[in-house]
């Protein structure tokens, strides 16, 4: 590996050149003299790099394969075959590392900081930041508290950005418009619902225009009939993952197909949206065109028929799967779906189970292979319990009960949850039946690391004795507003839970409570109502 600078060779950035390069008012930027009657050096110093230099090491075995030696501590070395050594007389500093440690440590930057600082300290830096392979993987989503016009001039100052995600209120004509200005090779563009009441087929065929080899793209369509944006979303060739948002399809029967004929190379598709309702006759013949080469389908259905199940039990390179599946009276069964030995993660969301579908498919085949699992549901659903023993190697599960619940999981049906020997994180979102004892059961899961109970209304500080068992918990969330924790048991986390990280809870909790907490507990991060505290 060669270096495009080496040790004697330094593009310091003095008074003289400075002004030239535009660097003496570029933010976070301070002067910092080497000496008496030594040059002027401008060194960024408020990136916010959360990598150290060892930590890049060690995470780069090519580095170590090359011979590249890091500036550990006060041996700065640059090359074990060079055998060169830099002048230590003057003051370290990261002009010594090659262009691939630069690069690498940049990697770890936020395109804001990239674009405002890092490009702004010398001539070298900037050079490095304009390469293509800088900006491949970086993602640029403006923050809620940055204004439009700041958000304009990074676009500006991007020209090689590849990758917009908009997920906040903004003129998105004047969004679109700037990006397509400015930016030269649009891979991946997400404009999410709440930016926008949705985009026309003028600003579709704007960006398929612009942009024909883009890859992930995510929009609302509006109100008004998709068939041409679909149309025009259809001829992107090299498209891989599509996210499309509505709110009134009832009128669209038909109109999704033509996904279906084009995006030779689509892997993703989500409808997410609950305005968007894709009918099982365009589901299936959607899957009847992609089913051997899709990877990832999230889609809200009225209702799942048997042709649609048996499409999805054909698609065999399927890694995640999300239905929302509102049944009518005609059971449906669900065993097709144990025929996908990719799938990793598994969701449904349904108002009623027909009879034991799920426990039925659970019984039936492989389910070693699933990770992640999330149910929703709004009446009694089946035995809890075979899925824990059929499911041994789930890291994560979410069970969620609708507010019009007629019954739900119960502390029993929990009873067997530790069989689950690597389950990581648990969410249980509106179990009204539970009690403190299903914390016991959940204290049998010795590796879990989140652990996050909403609205489970018979939840009381008598859970924390049960909470506390999993030693290797990191992140609690406990915004209980309808329930009798009061904060009590909280006293048992720094003796208990001495890698609790991240705390979530209500103004329920009184204050002196989460003071005294956070004075044991140093490097626990509280939250309140989503607003930090301590």
């Amino acid at each position: 590996m060669t270096s495009g600078r080496g040790c004697g060779e330094r593009d310091d950035v003095t008074e003289e050149n400075s002004g030239r390069l535009g660097c003496m008012t570029s933010p976070g930027i301070k002067r910092e003299r080497e000496g008496s009657s030594g040059p002027t050096t401008l060194k960024a110093k408020v990136f916010s790099v959360n990598v150290t230099l060892e930590a890049v090491y060690s995470r780069e075995p090519r580095l170590r394969q090359r011979n590249i030696l890091l500036p550990f501590g006060s041996n700065w070395a640059y090359s074990v075959r060079a055998r060169r050594w830099p002048d230590h007389s003057r003051t370290p500093s990261m002009d010594v590392l090659p262009n691939e440690i630069l690069l690498l440590i940049f990697s770890h930057l936020g395109v804001e900081d990239i674009v405002t600082r890092a490009q702004h300290v010398c001539k070298r830096w900037r050079l490095l930041c304009a390469r293509s392979g800088m900006w491949k993987d970086l993602v640029y989503v403006p923050g809620k508290r940055v204004s439009e016009k700041e958000v304009y001039e990074v676009i500006r100052q991007a020209p090689k950005l590849r990758r917009v995600c908009l997920d906040r209120s903004m003129d998105t004509d004047t969004f679109i418009d700037n990006v397509r200005r400015f930016c030269q090779d649009i891979r991946e563009l997400r404009v999410t619902p709440i930016s926008w009441c949705g985009l026309s087929s003028r600003h579709i065929r704007a960006i398929v225009t612009r942009y024909p080899d883009i890859e992930t793209l995510g929009v609302s369509l509006g109100e008004e009939s998709p068939r041409e944006s679909l149309q025009l979303i259809g001829s992107l060739g090299n498209l891989r993952s599509l996210e499309l948002f509505g709110f009134n399809s009832e009128d669209w029967v038909g109109e999704w197909r033509v996904l279906a004929d084009g995006c030779p190379s689509l892997e993703r598709l989500d409808f997410s949206c609950y305005g968007l309702k894709v009918t099982p006759e365009d589901l299936a013949y959607f899957l009847s065109r992609k089913k051997d080469w899709l990877r990832y389908l999230r889609v809200t259905c009225p209702r799942l028929d048997r042709e649609t199940v048996k499409l999805l039990g054909q698609c065999t390179t399927l890694e995640e799967l999300r239905v929302v599946h509102m049944p009518q009276d005609t059971p449906v069964d669900l065993r097709p779906l144990v025929r996908l030995p990719r799938l990793k993660s598994l969701g449904l969301r349904y108002h009623q189970e027909d009879g034991q579908a799920l426990s039925d498919m659970f019984l039936c085949g492989d389910w070693s292979h699933l990770r992640d699992l999330h149910l929703t549901f709004s009446h009694r659903m089946s035995d809890l319990k075979v899925i824990f023993r059929r499911c041994p190697l789930l890291e994560r599960l979410d069970l969620c009960e609708m507010k019009r619940s007629t019954g739900g999981p119960t502390d029993q049906d929990l009873e067997e949850l530790h069989r689950m020997v690597r389950l990581r994180y648990l969410r249980l979102t509106g179990l009204r039946r539970i009690t403190d004892l299903a914390a016991e059961h959940i204290g049998r899961c010795a590796d879990l690391r989140e652990i996050i109970i909403v609205g489970c209304v018979h939840i009381t500080d008598g859970a924390m004795g049960g909470l506390v068992r999993c030693s290797m918990l990191t992140h609690l969330s406990l915004p209980l507003d309808d329930c009798f924790v009061t904060g009590s048991g909280f006293h048992l986390f720094p003796t208990h839970l001495k890698g609790l990280r991240h705390l979530t809870v209500t103004d329920s909790i009184a204050k002196d409570v989460l003071g005294d907490l956070a004075r044991r507990m140093p490097s626990l991060e509280i939250t309140v109502n989503q607003s930090p505290v301590f």
